[in-house]
């Protein structure tokens, strides 16, 4: 009997090598606007009432587009000021009463961080990767563990994780770039260099096989099991990386199964479906209706798992039944 995507998840995070992606579904619960909501505000500010906002949703590289002639208009210092206040104008700071009882994803998956570091050398999570540019997650885990150093930002090709036997900080890798709250941030310094959110940004990094996004991303795909949270799964240069990862897998088998002297066209497609299907991506029930997505997705070796809602108990009994606490 063939498990549910929930069962699959539950028993490969047992065996560990896991890597969390992250998404802006888990800030905005704390006043981070959604890129919608986002390219609307810093375009009022860029052009004012000069110049209406287009409603173009059908075309998917609209809002990257639109990001590019606001950050023209306004100019790289204005459209870094403009981003900040608009990312954190109306954020309120995680603390710590809240991260130890709230059922909200950000809280649930701050609890399971410092839960798994205290595990040392059984850890089942070997790094966290955001597309996030926001800290809210160091704040909110060092609003349960202060004293502390259970994560480590990672933002730019420089800086790398540190090693060690299970005593090690775990990676936290912001691969859009690094805006926190403050300017002197306690994590690490900002890298508004790194932003990907334009256009011409987002072909910068595919433009370049070995940068530092693409790096990071194409291993931990290669070397984990990625469990993505608060993501669409729409963005392009995810889907790139899916897609890469699927050819490079079938051209492999291809290959493998073209020395054999009896072909077993049954065989070779198990053994890539089994090669390919490795990764999770946590969604609630309304994001994919027509399930159009999530079909695709699984062409591309990630499996669905439904929960109610991203702030409600049913993420959080899921995160809860896939890494239990140490008896």
């Amino acid at each position: 009997m063939s498990l549910t995507g929930a069962a699959r998840l539950a028993a490969v995070t047992k065996r560990g090598g896991i890597t969390l992606v992250l998404g802006a579904g888990l800030s905005v619960a704390y006043g981070v606007p959604g890129w919608g909501t986002l390219v609307e505000r810093l375009w009022k500010r860029a052009f004012r009432r000069r110049r209406p906002l287009p409603r173009m949703e059908g075309i998917p590289q609209f809002l990257p587009f639109a990001l590019e002639l606001i950050a023209r208009e306004l100019g790289p210092g204005a459209f870094l000021r403009a981003l900040r206040g608009e990312f954190y104008g109306k954020v309120r700071a995680p603390a710590a009463a809240e991260m130890l009882r709230s059922v909200g994803s950000l809280a649930t998956l701050s609890r399971l961080l410092v839960q798994e570091h205290a595990r040392g050398p059984e850890r089942r999570i070997q790094r966290v990767i955001t597309f996030n540019v926001d800290d809210l997650i160091e704040q909110s885990v060092w609003a349960l563990a202060p004293n502390r150093r259970v994560l480590k930002t990672v933002v730019r090709a420089s800086q790398h994780p540190e090693r060690g036997l299970g005593d090690q900080p775990i990676a936290l890798y912001h691969l859009h770039g690094f805006l926190p709250f403050s300017n002197t941030s306690a994590w690490h310094e900002e890298a508004p260099d790194c932003l990907v959110f334009t256009d011409a940004q987002y072909w910068g990094l595919v433009a370049e096989p070995l940068s530092f996004p693409n790096r990071v991303m194409s291993f931990a795909l290669h070397d984990s099991r990625c469990v993505f949270i608060g993501l669409s799964m729409t963005d392009m240069n995810i889907l790139r990386w899916l897609a890469t990862r699927a050819v490079e897998i079938e051209d492999d088998k291809r290959g493998q199964f073209s020395r054999r002297t009896r072909k077993d066209a049954a065989a070779e497609a198990r053994s890539e479906r089994q090669a390919l299907r490795r990764h999770f991506w946590l969604r609630p029930e309304g994001d994919d209706v027509t399930g159009f997505l999530t079909e695709c997705l699984d062409l591309r070796g990630v499996s669905a798992v439904p929960v109610q809602a991203w702030h409600g108990p049913s993420f959080r009994t899921l995160v809860e039944t896939c890494f239990p606490k140490s008896r």
